[in-house]
């Protein structure tokens, strides 16, 4: 008897096998792309297909290479995350990819290093709003040039998320080209500010004006923006092109 139950398991074990990887019973019958921009759907499948790794209708689900599909997008700087979905009592194949979004343009200049004087530029990127940097394609990249720039000289990475809190933080009252962090760590924005105004120029062009504001360190950035609003109250201070409040309590302002 057992003689004969070794022989049928074989069988049965080939035939399941047979069954999932070859057979057309359990073979893809549709296959979705779903990202948080559709305009990137060609691009995934583009990236897809030069790897090897295209998802045809028709194809057995059980050889569909999940990890290496994951795996390759993920490679893809712009890309944050990928998770692929099978269902094999339809077929249906779902593949769902989450791009980063860039929230800004960075520019990069920093130390040459060895201790050498000068600094090195590095090449176009971009930033979300936790700081992390990465490179979009060509076409893609050029969908971005609008945004507010980030200009990095510091070395610190914590710096590049405190360079995106300070813009949140400021933009809705001081709509902010720009962005620079400093070598040692200080904010200076380019940000257009409200002017001291009568009612008659309200809503004029003269009503605010795009000033550099030195902010010192990433702290006490609500009582700044405080002292900068009450500063350009000031009608005096309607030609002011730089405001420092470093210390906000001794604040400096410069035509």
């Amino acid at each position: 008897m057992k003689r004969l139950l070794i022989p049928l398991s074989a069988t049965l074990i080939l035939g399941l096998i047979y069954l999932i990887g070859w057979s057309s019973l359990l073979t893809i019958s549709s296959v979705t792309v779903e990202t948080t921009d559709p305009k990137n759907v060609v691009l995934i499948e583009s990236e897809l297909a030069s790897s090897g790794l295209t998802l045809e209708v028709g194809e057995p689900l059980a050889r569909i290479n999940t990890r290496a599909i994951e795996r390759s997008l993920k490679d893809q700087p712009w890309i944050g995350e990928v998770n692929l979905e099978r269902d094999w009592i339809g077929g249906a194949v779902r593949l769902f990819v989450r791009e980063r979004i860039p929230r800004f343009l960075v520019e990069e200049t920093l130390p040459v290093s060895g201790g050498s004087m000068g600094s090195i530029e590095s090449g176009e990127r971009f930033m979300t709003d936790d700081g992390t940097l990465f490179e979009l394609p060509g076409d893609l990249a050029a969908e971005y040039q609008e945004l507010p720039r980030v200009e990095i000289r510091s070395e610190r990475s914590r710096d590049r998320g405190s360079a995106a809190e300070l813009f949140a933080a400021i933009n809705e009252k001081f709509p902010t080209q720009r962005v620079i962090v400093t070598s040692i760590s200080t904010f200076i924005t380019e940000s257009r500010v409200p002017l001291a105004t009568n009612r008659n120029l309200e809503g004029s062009s003269d009503s605010e004006r795009l000033v550099r504001v030195s902010w010192g360190g990433f702290e006490e950035i609500p009582a700044k923006v405080l002292v900068v609003e009450e500063l350009m109250k000031l009608k005096a201070n309607r030609e002011v092109s730089t405001i420092d409040v470093s210390n906000p309590r001794l604040p400096i302002v410069s035509r």
